[in-house]
Order: C-alpha cells, then sequence, then structure tokens
C-alpha cells in the first residue's frame, strides 16, 4: 500500500505506481543498499533507517530518507519516508563553500563557523581550525565551552548578542570580543552570523557566520586615542 505523497513528491499517481514495479524506481547504484536493508529486516524486528534515491515521473532522482520496521507475525514490513533532497543540496553547496573559501583564505583572516543548535555544536571551517590548533573542526557543547575560548570582559555581551538571535529579537548576530589564542594571548575577533534554519514551528536549528581578525585595527585605534589625549594634554599644558 502506498499513500499520497509518493505523488507528491515523485509526481506519479497513485495507479501509474500501483501498476509498475517500485524498485524499478530505485536509483542503480542504490540498489544494492536497498536489497541489504531488506535482507536485515527479514531477519530482525528493529527499525532500520537508510537513504536511496527513487526516479520522479520527470527522470530526476529525489533522496529519500527512510526508516523501516518488519511485523513477521503478520508478514508485512512498514516504512515511513521523508525527501530529504532539498536538504542535502543545502548541505553539499555549503561545504563547496566552505572549500572555496578555505582555499581563497587560506592565508587571510577570515574563517567561517556554524552552530548546531539542537547538538550544541559549534562547527569551524578548516583555516580557523588550524588557527585555534584544535585537534578537531567540532567543538563540543559549545553553550557551556564558549567561556574559555573568549575574554572575560567580552563573555556576556558576546552571550547575549547570539541569545538575542536565538530568541528572534535580532534578525543578524554581530559581536566583537577577545579570543585566546593556543599561546595565552588574545586577538580581537569581529564575528556576523544569521539563522540559516529553522524547524517547522520557527524555531533556529543553524547559524551560520564568518569570523574577521580586527585586532590591528583595534590596535590602530587605541594608538589613536592615546595619541589625542596626549594632544589634548600637550594643549592643556601650553595655555
Amino acid at each position: 500500500q502506498i499513500n499520497a505523497a509518493w505523488t507528491l513528491h515523485l509526481g506519479w499517481q497513485i495507479n501509474e505506481l500501483q501498476s509498475m514495479n517500485i524498485y524499478d524506481l530505485i536509483h542503480p547504484d542504490d540498489k544494492k543498499i536497498t536489497d541489504k536493508v531488506r535482507e536485515k529486516l527479514n531477519n530482525q524486528d528493529k527499525v532500520l533507517t537508510f537513504t536511496n534515491r527513487y526516479r520522479t515521473k520527470n527522470n530526476e532522482y529525489r533522496i529519500i530518507r527512510w526508516s523501516s520496521i518488519a511485523f513477521k507475525d503478520i508478514d508485512l514490513v512498514f516504512s515511513s519516508g521523508r525527501d530529504e533532497t532539498e536538504r542535502y543540496e543545502a548541505e553539499q553547496e555549503l561545504k563547496q563553500m566552505w572549500d572555496r573559501l578555505d582555499i581563497a583564505l587560506k592565508v587571510g583572516v577570515i574563517g567561517l563557523w556554524d552552530i548546531d543548535v539542537k547538538k550544541d555544536t559549534l562547527t569551524l571551517n578548516s583555516h580557523l581550525t588550524e588557527l585555534l590548533r584544535l585537534d578537531s573542526n567540532i567543538i563540543e557543547n559549545i553553550s557551556t565551552v564558549w567561556e574559555k575560548y573568549v575574554h572575560e570582559d567580552d563573555y556576556k555581551s558576546s552571550f547575549t548578542a547570539l541569545v538575542k538571535l536565538l530568541r528572534n529579537k535580532n534578525e543578524t548576530y554581530t559581536d566583537e570580543y577577545r579570543a585566546k589564542m593556543p599561546d595565552g594571548k588574545y586577538r580581537w575577533f569581529f564575528s556576523r552570523g544569521k539563522i540559516v534554519e529553522t524547524d517547522f514551528e520557527g524555531r533556529p536549528l543553524h547559524i551560520a557566520g564568518s569570523l574577521m581578525d580586527i585586532t590591528e585595527q583595534k590596535e590602530a585605534e587605541s594608538k589613536r586615542l592615546e595619541l589625542e589625549l596626549k594632544m589634548q594634554q600637550a594643549q592643556k599644558l601650553e595655555s
């Protein structure tokens, strides 16, 4: 038995699907893994999750993620599928973008980051990973460990800026803070980001953004203010 979702996502009418072998719609490269899943379903009663591609009526392929379970006592397999084509394509596009920028910015000062709100992880591009000398480009439990990377005087404002974004009080996230480097010294960074994925209820799932090293700008600004102060003091002495 099949439902109307097949028509919605693949374009085939239910009567057309009922008159054909659904197996013929599976991408040739995915038939092997599909056969393996079917074999496993026959030997266990646990839910199995897998992904394969199905041919649409206009001869394109959609990526479907399945959760299947076999009820051996009534000789029935129940499967529910979710179309993840757009999600997969977006992930591939993001990965390609990161790869291209990594090459272009290898010797630059810009980094890219992505926060998975649900998993509470921060993913960095390779340039930032190398800059911070991290063993992995993914930082776990970012909401709790972020404090050890940010200067104590900047942590509160930095955390507040992100919370405002998560609570939809701001459309974008911008922040300036000092981050601790592996040598123990601090450098100034300007970070900008926005929510790039939400769930069905509008709650943030992913936040992505960029990071720029502004240490030299901050130091130049500090020297300028120091010089202006000295000039003002000199003028007072002259008067």
